[in-house]
This record gives structure tokens, C-alpha cells and sequence, in this order.
């Protein structure tokens, strides 16, 4: 499943040596606890949305869809209008070769939904930094954002079948952070388990990432 580039982006490697410009990783277990958080875009005050507009594995649009996707043998995306749409036919459709999947378009759920505010709260503290006003002592990396968008782009990151998807619009940045989406999989759906430590200890631990990283209140 991976290219030749890719097994020797890797080899003999761990996330730190990996990614050696990060040299604080506190932020990694509260993406892990928050990276769900965008599923309140389905309750009252915070969008309504529909649940199933909110939830599923995530696509990108404006281009064939991907083989790879749950259920394309399906073909229920032919439903799709876009799928009519001239402007959107081929692998590319309308993006270029390669161009990162930060310059495509998802189907819209709870990831993005999360990002946006993420982005939202950086810019937030960017301009009370600029102020001079009290801002929280760290902040989150762009890899972070990064994996809350990505998280339900199971095409991509957990293909079904032999054939990774969409590998004709990854850039060398969506492989460089393929194996975060990969790590942030130990805490998404079937990671559960009923073995909690002591609710108290979860408090003080969660609670000081929570304070060190966010403001006290966020915009949704």
C-alpha cells in the first residue's frame, strides 16, 4: 500500500525522529481526546446539522470517486449531481496533479466542522497575543488541525482493499503526515475499552492540557 518514496520517507523511524521540528508533543493525547468534538455541529445551537451529514468517511469532491471508498462498488454516488457535472470528471477533475489535500474540497462532517473552530480559536489567540492580552501558554501545530481534518479520510489513510485512494492529489506534505492519521487511529473507533483509570486522574491530566492550549471560551 505504500510507494517505494514512501518506505523510505519511514524506515526506522518513530513520529519524533520523523517530525524532529516538533520538539513538544503535549498536544498529541488532547487530539486524541477532541478529535470527535466536532459531532456537537449535529446538536441544537451548533448547526443542527442532520446526523448523517455530520458523520462517515469523508471524500473529496469535484473529481471521480475514488474506487477506494467504502461502498463504491455500490455506486450509490452516482446519485450524486456532481457526478453529471462535466467540470468535475476524471481522477483530477478540478484540482491539479499533486496538489495536497489542503487544496481540495471534502464532503463536509464533523472533522471540518472542528478544524474551523481550531483555526478560528489560533486566529483568536493570535490577535489577543497581538493585544497584549492573555493568551494560553501553547498553542496546537498545524499538524495537529491537520489530523482533525483528516481523521474520517479513511480512503486515504485506511483504504479499503489493496489501493490507497487518491493518491494522484497527495503532495509530499500528505505523505510526510500520513503516519499521524495513522497514530491518531489508536484512540478513534475501536480503541474503546472499559478499563478507565480513576475519573479524578483523567481530570487533572486532560484539564491542564485543556488550559494550556485553549482559551476559556472558544467560538463555534
Amino acid at each position: 500500500l505504500l510507494p517505494a518514496h514512501a518506505q523510505r520517507m519511514y524506515q526506522g523511524r518513530t513520529l519524533a525522529s520523523h517530525m524532529p521540528h516538533i520538539t513538544d508533543w503535549s498536544w498529541f493525547p488532547l487530539v486524541g481526546l477532541i478529535h470527535d468534538l466536532g459531532k456537537v455541529c449535529m446538536e441544537d445551537g451548533f448547526g443542527a446539522m442532520p446526523q448523517w451529514s455530520g458523520v462517515g468517511d469523508t471524500f473529496v469532491l469535484g473529481c471521480d470517486f475514488d474506487s477506494a471508498n467504502i461502498f463504491s462498488e455500490k455506486n450509490f454516488y452516482s446519485q450524486n449531481p456532481d457526478s453529471k457535472c462535466p467540470d468535475f470528471e476524471g481522477k483530477c477533475g478540478m484540482y491539479s496533479p499533486h496538489c495536497g489535500f489542503n487544496k481540495c474540497l471534502l464532503s463536509f462532517g464533523h472533522d471540518e466542522y472542528l478544524a474551523l473552530v481550531l483555526e478560528g480559536h489560533a486566529s483568536d489567540v493570535q490577535q489577543l497575543r497581538e493585544a497584549g492580552e492573555p493568551v494560553p501558554r501553547k498553542t496546537l501545530p498545524a499538524e495537529a488541525i491537520y489530523m482533525i481534518r483528516f481523521h474520517s479520510f479513511y480512503p486515504w489513510h485506511t483504504p479499503r482493499g489493496e489501493l490507497r485512494g487518491y493518491t494522484h492529489l497527495a503532495s509530499e506534505e500528505d505523505w510526510r503526515l500520513l503516519p499521524l492519521l495513522k497514530a491518531l487511529q489508536k484512540s478513534d473507533l475501536y480503541s474503546k475499552t472499559k478499563d478507565l483509570p480513576p475519573i479524578e486522574e483523567l481530570e487533572a491530566y486532560y484539564g491542564k492540557l485543556i488550559h494550556d492550549h485553549f482559551l476559556p471560551k472558544l467560538r463555534w
